[in-house]
């Protein structure tokens, strides 16, 4: 299983659009790893995770051909990981993709999609291009192959934000992006599971939070739960992404922050193999 971080950023991107502070400008100057485009990966080339407004970006960066993946899972509706509006050119006269792309994800899907279909009236063809389909927390349904059981998250009240835990050819990927430390039923549903990677959000970098996002100090914390619970080992790899301009987001400086602890920094194009 290959895990490839198309984006790192959190919502606003880093540099952000409209922003002077001190960490856009030393990503700025920086260049290269530090500049990161809004939250998106892909796994195998098969199986994409979110898509935000930064996909076409994305498409031309990476050489992606999204014409050939046919299944989506999103996290949650923040615009940052749900483009809907984007997503909709999948049908013609827009785009010529064959087939169905399913997207995957919670009941507040299926009404922006209605929204934008039938209110707005302004995405012909979507039936022959999409397929909306709803999950259950802890339900685990067959995704392109791959074994996807959606876990809840700590993130937004206003809806039933998810973590993915994901299965296929023996090896398995717990995603946990937008989330905060896990509540007790995704622990307690953890028991006994194994996996060979972990993906961690880190927006806030070495702060004191535990709700909503992650931190340094919150991730060491979910690490350090998973190696007591047998669920991962010293060595399964643990990656953080997801990073903030309110906080920083300067590959150097961020890999000399969390040394020694046992975690990879995702960068925009980061790949990963277990």
């Amino acid at each position: 299983m290959r895990l490839t971080y198309l984006g790192t950023a959190a919502s606003e991107g880093l540099p952000a659009l409209f922003c002077e502070c001190e960490h856009c400008k030393k990503a700025r100057e920086a260049g290269g790893k530090s500049i990161r485009t809004r939250s998106q990966a892909l796994i195998d080339d098969a199986l994409l995770v979110d898509f935000g407004p930064d996909t076409y970006m994305h498409m031309l960066q990476h050489n992606l051909h999204l014409t050939q993946i046919k299944h989506v899972l999103i996290t949650h509706c923040h615009q940052d990981h749900f483009y809907i509006d984007d997503l909709l050119t999948r049908a013609a006269p827009f785009g010529n993709a064959d087939g169905i792309m399913h997207v995957y994800g919670n009941n507040m899907l299926s009404a922006l999609y209605h929204h934008n279909v039938v209110t707005r009236g302004i995405y012909p063809n979507t039936d022959k291009a999409l397929r909306i389909v709803e999950l259950e927390e802890f339900e685990t349904v067959t995704v392109g192959g791959y074994e996807v059981t959606p876990l809840l998250a700590d993130h937004n009240p206003a809806e039933k934000c998810f973590i993915y835990m994901i299965q296929k050819d023996g090896k398995t990927l717990l995603y946990a992006n937008d989330t905060g430390y896990f509540k007790d039923e995704v622990w307690e549903y953890l028991k006994g599971r194994k996996f060979d990677l972990v993906s961690l959000d880190c927006n806030h970098l070495d702060m004191q939070v535990y709700h909503n996002h992650m931190s340094i100090p919150c991730c060491r914390k979910v690490r350090e739960r998973l190696l007591l619970m047998n669920c991962i080992e010293k060595t399964t790899p643990c990656v953080l992404t997801h990073f903030s301009h309110n906080h920083g987001g300067i590959q150097e400086e961020l890999e000399t922050l969390t040394k020694g602890m046992g975690f990879f920094i995702a960068y925009d194009g980061f790949s990963i193999e277990v």
